[in-house]
């Protein structure tokens, strides 16, 4: 926020990369914007959020949903690196992957992933499916699954040890 009230952010869209000034946002639209349903089903699963993608042969797994417009994503994404690492070296039953949030352009998503030298699988989550993670305000967000289920989620950049320590805890993970 600037001294006279203006709002000064970085937008990067199909058209348009830079910074962006803008005025008078808090006052209210003659038309108001359609409002969405706020209430997410905690009765979500993998089938729900991921239709596209055929759920892992692992019993547990662990999707990091980031967007290349959060300052959190590569260091988010560098440490579920070292998990999924870790998960392979012990022979942990866990899948850890990616997707990206649907406001993220691909080149974007490429050169971050590239820059923080992920290697962890990308999955597709599809724009109309993405409030499902309720990750809306609060990018990266893991989710967790057991058996098609979600039955956890984290908001925010997790460390490699916090992620560990979470996951010491669901049964048939390790």
């Amino acid at each position: 926020w600037t001294r006279d009230g203006r709002l000064c952010f970085r937008y990067d869209g199909d058209d348009f990369h830079g910074f962006m000034m803008a005025s008078n946002i808090l006052e209210v639209p003659p038309q108001p914007l359609p409002s969405l349903p706020d209430h997410v089903s905690p009765q979500r699963g993998w089938t729900e959020i991921f239709p596209e993608t055929p759920w892992p042969k692992q019993r547990v797994v662990v999707v990091m949903v980031w967007s290349a417009w959060s300052a959190h994503s590569p260091n988010g994404l560098q440490q579920l690196d070292v998990f999924r690492e870790f998960v392979e070296r012990n022979h942990w039953d866990v899948g850890v992957l990616t997707a990206v949030d649907p406001s993220t352009t691909s080149r974007d998503a490429d050169r971050l992933r590239a820059e923080s030298g992920s290697h962890v699988q990308t999955i597709p989550l599809a724009r109309e499916r993405f409030r499902l993670t309720e990750g809306q305000n609060q990018i990266p967000v893991l989710l967790l699954f057991k058996d098609g289920k979600l039955v956890d989620r984290r908001l925010g950049a997790q460390s490699f040890q916090a992620i560990q320590d979470w996951l010491k805890h669901v049964p048939d993970a390790h």
